[in-house]
């Protein structure tokens, strides 16, 4: 299958829902590296990307924050400028095209919440650049073509302010075929999960050191989500999860502190002036349920899922209670849902929240 049928095709069409669907399935199932766009493929892509982000057609408004439209139309032409001359490439036997590259970054611009931790246990980095790239698409954009080119991106809110480098070495970017996500999702995610563990190793914060060969330390703690926040340059950053496995003073939580616990996040998520980043620490089976509803048994949750590989980190965007549920728009796994739980449901699958402002 080429790249014109498959993507170029569809969005010179403006079959965006389509495209969006191609592009989860081919993440989803570990095929692109089958996918080799040709430069001026690659070209034609983004200034069609580029046009729907500038046109009044609609469906971007459906995407995340279209106040950002400059943002994200300066981000595209940033990628555009790269490839229109030779781009260097800092990892040259990962087998990674630029072009490819110049693609993902492009979709990840315009649909953030298509970030794909695959087969790795990086939903912890994954919370974290989501709302990067939702907030600030051109610095997105910028930290992975500087990170592809040089091995050394960077974090930042804001010039000359906090922010943080990511880096890999020469070696480190050849398993990205591995576990099913594309090459610009696993050399971020890969260089963010690193830097989790230098600023202060798991060990240390209630979990596993990080070794990429064993699945089971690729968690990330509420101790390393919260600091990986706090130097990009966020702020009122807050660490209020419940229940995680080594974490001093806390074992598991009754429904009361569960239920006080949800309704601080929910008066913390209504804020207006700046939209907060909640970042969400669940049993993996809500998010699982979210995305596609299956009737699961919760009782003695808890105990099964006091263990790291049962955990997983979402974000989590209009929380609030109706009635007797507890409703919200959750980003997971290449998809943005609403969700509807009932609350002793949703409480018995809950872990708490990373809290911060930008």
């Amino acid at each position: 299958m080429s790249f014109e049928t498959h993507f170029l095709n569809q969005a010179e069409s403006g079959q965006w829902a389509k495209l969006k669907l191609i592009f989860q399935w081919y993440s989803n199932n570990n095929q692109w590296e089958s996918i080799k766009p040709a430069k001026g493929e690659a070209i034609d892509f983004l200034d069609a990307i580029a046009a729907e982000i500038e046109s009044d057609n609609g469906y971007y408004l459906y995407t995340f924050m279209p106040s950002l439209k400059q943002q994200r139309s300066l981000a595209i032409n940033h990628i555009k400028t790269w490839i229109s001359v030779k781009p260097k490439l800092f990892f040259p036997t990962a087998d990674i095209n630029v072009y490819r590259i110049a693609v993902q970054l492009a979709i990840r611009v315009f649909w953030p919440d298509t970030l794909n931790q695959g087969e790795f246990g990086f939903c912890g980095p994954t919370t974290v650049l989501f709302d990067f790239d939702k907030r600030y698409p051109l610095r997105y954009a910028k930290c992975g073509i500087q990170l592809v080119e040089t091995g050394t991106g960077r974090i930042e809110l804001n010039d000359g302010g906090l922010g943080f480098d990511i880096s890999l070495d020469r070696t480190e970017a050849g398993d990205w075929k591995t576990k099913g996500l594309p090459e610009v999702d696993f050399i971020i995610l890969r260089a963010i999960r690193q830097k989790a563990k230098a600023l202060v190793p798991g060990s240390q914060s209630g979990g596993m050191d990080f070794k990429f060969d064993s699945d089971p330390s690729h968690a990330t703690t509420p101790k390393q989500i919260a600091l990986l926040l706090d130097k990009a340059g966020y702020s009122d950053v807050k660490d209020d999860t419940i229940g995680w496995p080594g974490k001093a003073g806390q074992g598991t939580p009754s429904s009361l502190a569960n239920k006080a616990n949800l309704d601080r996040c929910i008066i913390y998520s209504r804020a207006t002036i700046t939209k907060p980043v909640i970042i969400m620490l669940v049993a993996v089976e809500l998010a699982d349920r979210a995305l596609d509803p299956v009737a699961i048994d919760t009782s003695g949750r808890w105990d099964k899922a006091n263990k790291l590989h049962e955990l997983h980190w979402i974000v989590v965007e209009k929380l609030k209670y109706s009635g007797r549920n507890v409703t919200g728009r959750l980003v997971t796994w290449t998809e943005s849902k609403d969700f509807t739980f009932d609350k002793p449901t949703f409480l018995k699958l809950y872990h708490g929240f990373v809290y911060a402002r930008s």
